[in-house]
């Protein structure tokens, strides 16, 4: 094997995002594509994932593991990919894609 040198010092190593993670905020994203359309969750108010949010931990905290009514997906997923929307309305980053 042949000594290479690759200068990566500082950047993101995407492969610590176990896989788990990824595939349950993709189930997420598709329950809103099938229901909404692609991209249309970047046209809500900031306030609606709040409130979003707030309703699946709920659920969560009474319980409820999965969301029968949304594909059979995580509460907490939900949370997550919630917390995400509000992160990208606040950076702006909902504006870029």
């Amino acid at each position: 094997m042949t000594d290479t040198l690759k200068y990566d010092d500082g950047k993101s190593m995407p492969m610590l995002t176990p896989v788990e993670w990824d595939e349950w905020l993709t189930d997420v994203f598709m329950v809103g594509f099938k229901r909404h359309g692609e991209g249309n969750w970047k046209k809500v108010d900031q306030k609606r994932w709040e409130n979003a949010l707030l309703r699946h931990w709920r659920a969560h905290r009474k319980g409820q593991l999965i969301n029968k009514e949304d594909d059979g997906v995580y509460h907490l997923a939900q949370v997550a990919w919630n917390a995400l929307a509000i992160l990208s309305a606040i950076t702006g980053e909902d504006k870029e894609n």
